[in-house]
C-alpha cells in the first residue's frame, strides 16, 4: 500500500495499535506516523515505547499505558476515543512459555480479545479489528501449500489460545459487534527490534549472530520447509485488511510469501549475505535438535495466499534473498538491539 492509498484508507480515522512496543506494533506505528490518522499506541511500558520508537509522541498520536486483559481498560479507551480500527498485535509469543504457564498465556492471548469485544458491545458503530494470529494454529503440517481450508488442530497451548481468540472475533463479526479478520502470519523477518521470545524471529537472530561473527546454527539437517515473509509485506497485509473491512467477514487468512524454502537454504543465504557485507567468512554449524523441541518445530509449511490476494488486492513484493539483503544492511548499520518485553 503506497503513501497515497494509506492516507486515503485511514484519513481522519482513529487507529489503535496494541503491542505498540513490540516488533510488529512499533513498525506499524512508524508506517502510520505522518498520515492523517489519529494514532493510539497501547503499551504496558511507556518508557520502553519511548526508547524504541523512531517518532515518540508525534502529532496526532496518543500513548496509552494499561493492561489490555482488563475489561475496564477497553471500556475507558472506547469512552475516550471514537475508535475506527484496532490492530491487535500484542500477545505472549513463545510456545514454550505458553506450555509452562497456561493461565498466564490465556491472560495474554485470550483475555485481551474478550476485553475488546465486550467494549465493542457498548458502541453504536462497530470498529474493525485486525488480529495477528499464527500460521501454526492449524497444527503440524506435513507439506504445502497450506490454505484456509484444513481443519485446525493446534499442537501447542500458544496456538490453541490464538485460535480461541480468533474464534471469539469471528463470532463477534457474525453478531455484528465488530468487523475484521485474523491474519495468520508465517515466519516474519526484517529490520526492526529484536523479539523477546527465543523461539520467534529466528531468521533475524541468525542475521544478528552472523554480523557479530558468530556461527549460523541449524538444528538437525535443516530440511524442514518454512515460509519466510518480509516485514514490509506483512505491514502491507495488515493495512490492506484494515482498509477493506467489509470484505473480510471475520475469516482467517494465511499470510506468507507463498514460496517454500528449507531452513538450511535460508540460513545459508544469511551466511552468504553477511560474508558479502563484512568480508568475514561465516561458519555454518549443524547441531542436534534440543530434547525439549516441540513437534511443531518439525513441520513443513508454506502458504497458499491466493484467498487474501483475491479478497484485498494485496501481494508480497520482497523475495527471501532480497529481504535478507535488506535486513543485513539495516542491522549492520544499526545500534545494538533493544530487547522487547514479552506481551508488549
Amino acid at each position: 500500500m503506497n503513501e497515497t492509498q494509506l492516507n486515503s484508507a485511514f484519513a481522519n480515522q482513529t487507529v489503535v495499535i496494541t503491542g505498540a512496543s513490540g516488533y510488529l506494533g512499533d513498525a506499524l506505528a512508524q508506517r502510520l506516523t505522518g498520515t492523517e490518522t489519529q494514532l493510539v499506541r497501547v503499551t504496558r511500558d511507556l518508557s520502553r515505547l519511548r526508547q524504541i520508537s523512531a517518532a515518540p509522541s508525534p502529532t496526532g498520536c496518543h500513548d496509552i499505558v494499561g493492561d489490555i486483559a482488563e475489561n475496564t481498560f477497553w471500556c475507558d479507551l472506547f469512552d475516550r476515543f471514537d475508535i475506527d480500527t484496532i490492530f491487535h498485535l500484542a500477545g505472549q509469543t513463545s510456545a514454550y512459555v505458553a506450555n509452562d504457564d497456561l493461565a498466564q498465556d490465556f491472560h495474554a492471548n485470550v483475555a485481551p480479545m474478550l476485553g475488546i469485544l465486550n467494549a465493542c458491545e457498548t458502541t453504536a458503530r462497530p470498529p474493525t479489528i485486525i488480529f495477528s494470529g499464527a500460521a501454526t494454529q492449524v497444527g503440524v503440517t506435513e507439506k504445502g501449500p497450506v490454505d484456509e481450508t484444513p481443519a485446525d488442530s493446534p499442537d501447542t497451548i500458544y496456538d490453541l489460545h490464538k485460535l480461541v481468540a480468533e474464534r471469539y472475533l469471528n463470532h463477534a463479526v457474525k453478531q455484528g459487534a465488530a468487523k475484521g479478520a485474523t491474519l495468520r502470519l508465517a515466519n516474519v523477518y526484517g529490520p526492526g527490534q529484536q523479539s523477546g521470545s527465543a523461539d520467534r524471529g529466528i531468521l533475524n537472530r541468525m542475521v544478528r549472530a552472523a554480523l557479530n561473527g558468530k556461527p549460523v546454527t541449524i538444528f538437525g539437517d535443516g530440511s524442514q520447509i518454512r515460509d519466510y515473509v518480509y516485514l514490509d509485506d506483512v505491514l502491507d497485509a495488515l493495512l490492506f485488511a484494515g482498509g477493506t473491512p467489509d470484505s473480510l467477514k471475520g475469516r482467517h487468512f494465511i499470510i506468507g510469501s507463498g514460496v517454500p524454502n528449507s531452513i538450511s537454504d535460508a540460513f545459508h543465504m544469511v551466511a552468504r549475505q553477511v560474508t558479502a557485507t563484512t568480508g568475514d567468512d561465516i561458519a555454518i554449524e549443524y547441531q542436534p535438535w534440543p530434547e525439549q523441541a516441540l513437534p511443531i518445530e518439525f513441520r513443513n509449511f508454506f502458504a497458499d495466499i491466493s484467498l487474501f490476494k483475491r479478497t484485498t488486492g494485496w501481494r508480497p513484493k520482497i523475495d527471501l534473498e532480497g529481504g535478507i539483503h535488506q535486513t543485513v544492511a539495516a542491522f549492520s548499520n544499526a545500534p545494538a538491539p533493544i530487547q522487547r518485553a514479552q506481551n508488549a
